[in-house]
This record gives C-alpha cells, structure tokens and sequence, in this order.
C-alpha cells in the first residue's frame, strides 16, 4: 500500500536525522503499523447510518441484540465501519468491510483484572454493509447519561514503538545517548501519517500497534484474567504452576482498540481524569475474526 511505502521511507529518515542509523534492522523488527483514529466531538449527531464514530447509538443489522450486563445495556463505545478503515490498514490484518462494534459498561466501569467481569465488554462484528443497517433507539431500561458523547472521526496509517521502558527497548542495550534519541523517535514516528495529526500526548484512539499503556503490560490481564486468575490483590506469584502454565501465552495478545478519555476534545467519556481503554486480542483469534473472546482493561493516569 502506497500509504504504507511512505511511512517507511519516513521512519528510515528519521532514525538517520536522529542520529539512530546503526539501530534500524533492529527498530525496523519493533516497528508495527497502526491505524490513528482522530476524533472531534459533535453537538449535532446526525451521522448517516453506518458511519464510523465514537459513542452515540449504534447502527445494528437485522437481528443483532443490543449486548447488555446485570441487566442493562453496555454502552457504544465505538462504532467502527470497515470499509472506511481498510485503506489504511497497512498490515491488511482487519477485516475490510463489515462493521466492528466495541461496547464497555460505563457503571461499573471494570478494570478487567477479574475473571468474574467477562461479559462487562463486548466486541460485535458484523459482516453485512451499510445498506443492511438501521439506526437504533435508546435502549430500556438506559441510564439517564446514555447514550456517550458522539465524535466524528478520521482514519490514518501510523507506524507505532513501544514505549522507552518496555522490555523490547531494554533488550536494545541502547548506549548513553541512544535512549534520548529512541524517545524522540516515539514522539516523531506516533504522529499519524506525519502530515497533521498532532503529537501523541492525552488524547490517543487506536487500532492495532502498541497500547500506550499507563499502568503496566495489558497482555498480562488479558491472558490471566481470562483464563480465570484474579489479579485484583496485586501479589501474584509467577512460580505457582498454572500461574507458570499460563505465562508464555502473554505473547500470543495484542492490542485491538485503545481509547482515550479524549476529553480536551470535548467528550470526556471517563470524567475527563485521563482513563484509557483497551480491547487486546489473541493474534490467531483476529485472524479468522473471531471476537468473542476479547479482554478489556482499563487504566488511569
């Protein structure tokens, strides 16, 4: 993809311009494609059926229900058209037409490092097309501040690091100056399609690449939690035999959407305190599409 091409040409500009030349086959096996979702709140909602948007009402082919928990409906965190994502889906690892819905329970609001909250999230997608969709009404019984805020937004290819203290840069062994140039290397290669999506600071909406996490791995809940180990005491010991058993599969998840509390934007979904949200899934799961059994965690600064 042209998209793709270029932002290649521009991440090899950049490691010579900060000085990181020397480092590029090993960056260039960090490197991840990503898809940057920009938003801008509305006061007016009045999308045409099918479109991509954060928040609002979702737009439901015949038959699908509305996913609910304790009994009341999961808000619409993202609806997401696919059709509109799939030019800049540079590794061509999403679906490319359908509709991808993302819903979270904004009462309880978990952090998804218990077991028992498994059905507090869901991830819907739908192959059908825009012309097979119908806009739905508030659901009953809703709570008084649904449905979310709505925003507009827009798609871009972007090329994704992880963050200056993973793991992965660890392994680096950067020398004395690199780690200042490897920062600002994040900071230049996050900024969407380099052409006018602002620098990653607060507000970050993303697909795929890597979460820009605030708490610690995510791989790590999504994998325990899910398999049943409760992590809500914060002591966890990793000798303990099915604790053991299940840590080489940390590495098998990746992060499917990440939102932002976007609140200098003007939504404010998590009370404007700089919550994230993130849907990781099992790679070999997102290959044959499957979504049923993605992990939620969400973090605060």
């Amino acid at each position: 993809m042209a998209e793709g091409a270029e932002l290649r040409q521009r991440f090899a500009a950049e490691l010579a311009r900060l000085g990181l030349a020397a480092r590029s086959a090993q960056l260039e096996q960090l490197v991840r494609p990503a898809i940057r979702i920009s938003s801008t709140f509305t006061q007016n909602p009045d999308f045409p059926v099918g479109s991509s948007k954060l928040g609002g009402l979702p737009d439901f082919p015949l038959g699908v229900q509305w996913p609910v928990y304790k009994d009341r409906p999961l808000a619409l965190m993202a609806q997401l058209n696919m059709a509109e994502v799939a030019p800049h889906d540079v590794a061509r690892v999403l679906p490319n037409s359908g509709m991808l819905y993302f819903f979270y329970d904004m009462v309880d609001q978990p952090w998804g490092y218990d077991p028992a909250n498994r059905d507090a999230w869901r991830v819907i997608y739908c192959a059908e097309g825009r012309s097979a969709l119908t806009s739905t009404s508030l659901p009953h019984p809703a709570p008084n501040w649904y449905p979310l805020p709505v925003c507009r937004v827009e798609f871009c290819a972007e090329l994704s690091l992880p963050a200056c203290d993973s793991e992965d840069v660890r392994a680096l062994a950067l020398n004395e100056e690199e780690p200042d140039c490897y920062g600002r290397l994040v900071g230049d290669c996050t900024v969407g399609d380099l052409l006018g999506f602002p620098p990653e600071l607060d507000g970050v909406h993303r697909l795929l690449g890597y979460p820009a996490e605030l708490q610690g791995d995510i791989r790590w809940e999504a994998q325990l939690a899910s398999n049943g180990i409760y992590l809500g005491n914060g002591l966890m010991d990793t000798n303990e035999p099915r604790i053991r058993k299940l840590l080489p599969g940390i590495a098998d998840w990746q992060v499917l959407f990440q939102m932002d509390d976007d609140n200098d934007g003007g939504a404010g979904w998590f009370g404007g305190a700089g919550g994230k949200l993130y849907y990781s899934i099992r790679r070999d799961h997102l290959q044959v599409r499957n979504f049923d059994h993605v992990w939620v965690s969400f973090q605060w600064q």
